[in-house]
């Protein structure tokens, strides 16, 4: 899925549905220096909901720099489950 935003092509890169790991994510991301947008339901931010349907969130990236970004996540989520 990609969708246009001014100059950018924006790709999603992954879905999640719990709070802390949204955040593992954009701080990966952050530290990078790869730029993101998030899309996901605004009833679970009112309500306070950290998990589930409600608090699911989708990422995206510049298309450009999807394939980094993928390769970024995939190999801090591998550091993490040898741990």
């Amino acid at each position: 899925m990609s969708v246009k935003d001014g100059q950018i092509k924006w790709k999603k890169l992954c879905r999640v549905a719990d709070i802390m790991e949204r955040e593992i994510i954009l701080g990966i991301l952050r530290s990078e220096g790869i730029k993101f947008r998030q899309q996901g339901e605004a009833l679970g931010q009112v309500y306070g909901l950290n998990a589930g349907p409600l608090a699911q969130v989708t990422v995206f990236v510049p298309e450009d720099r999807w394939e980094e970004a993928r390769e970024i996540l995939n190999s801090a989520l591998e550091l993490n489950e040898g741990e």
